[in-house]
């Protein structure tokens, strides 16, 4: 027992390890001064160093995801109340995925699986399935299937294990009968969304970009919510598309603040002109397409 746990509790810490990452980041990021919006009193940032996770305490925000709630969350999908969500959710996902017939084959490879070795089926089935029970009491994210996708992967251990171990007369026709299997419904599967795979050049975010560098100057300050920060950002941070300019993520429309910032650069806001009629403080610079207009805020 001991050879196995002790071996188990490595790879733990070895897992556990790999956040150092978000300390060491965020350590280097303030020493070389690299995010430009720091110079900016109150503006935070997501793109940088959110959480500012060099200190504790934004490490055990980073990791906690305390600020919207997330341990609360986490606590109460300990609650025995949403087993019967959590098991839906895998029924419904499988079915999705695999089919009907999938689905039942899947109950058969459980069964064998478990009389091959209980244990690792155990650990395997807990492992793949736990995240389920978070997706099914946590209303903050949009894509839950991000939770769900070991539970889908589950699947295919346990159509394994309805395949004998011979690798000889019936075992290898039932081994290559699986794979066939797969491969169709993978097939089958990928075949209606081929459109994921092609991109038009005007969708996604770079004409933001594009539409943002013909009217904020180099030095500029662009305040947007966090879909279209995004685009921005990476027009500014990555790929130099928006050299020099400085993007601030703030779904709050803190103009007092703004109008700190604008007694030493200039600074613009990018709203959606259906929510946002009007900035005090601000005046109409440029009407970038009906759901993008851009404000020039003033000192």
């Amino acid at each position: 027992m001991q050879r196995r746990i002790l071996p188990s509790l490595a790879l733990a810490v070895a897992g556990l390890a790999l956040y150092l990452y978000l300390p060491l980041r965020s350590a280097y990021v303030v020493a070389h001064r690299l995010d430009p919006s720091a110079a900016l009193p109150g503006a935070g940032g997501i793109f940088w160093n959110y959480n500012n996770p060099g200190t504790l305490h934004g490490l055990a925000l980073e990791l906690t995801g305390s600020e919207s709630q997330t341990p609360a969350y986490f606590l109460a999908s300990f609650n025995p109340v949403h087993v019967d969500a959590a098991i839906w959710a895998f029924i419904t996902g499988i079915h999705a995925q695999y089919g009907t017939f999938a689905a039942l084959l899947l109950v058969g490879g459980l069964v064998a699986a478990w009389r091959r070795d209980w244990r690792v089926t155990l650990v395997v089935v807990i492992a793949c399935t736990t995240a389920l029970l978070f997706s099914v009491v946590y209303p903050n994210e949009s894509d839950v299937g991000r939770y769900r996708l070991l539970a889908s992967w589950l699947a295919v251990p346990l159509f394994g294990a309805l395949t004998p171990r011979s690798n000889r007369g019936w075992g290898v026709v039932l081994h290559a009968g699986l794979v066939a299997f797969l491969a169709a419904g993978a097939f089958t599967a990928f075949a209606p969304q081929r459109g994921f795979f092609r991109h038009d050049p005007g969708e996604g975010g770079r004409w933001v970009i594009g539409a943002v560098a013909d009217h904020v100057p180099a030095a500029g300050v662009i305040v947007s919510d966090w879909l279209d920060a995004t685009s921005l950002a990476y027009g500014a941070y990555v790929d130099g598309s928006l050299p020099g300019r400085i993007v601030v993520s703030d779904d709050k429309l803190r103009v007092d603040l703004y109008r700190v910032w604008a007694k030493r650069q200039r600074v613009f806001v990018l709203v959606d002109p259906h929510d946002v009629n009007g900035i005090p403080g601000g005046h109409e610079f440029a009407a970038l397409d009906a759901y993008h207009e851009l404000y020039e805020i003033g000192p």
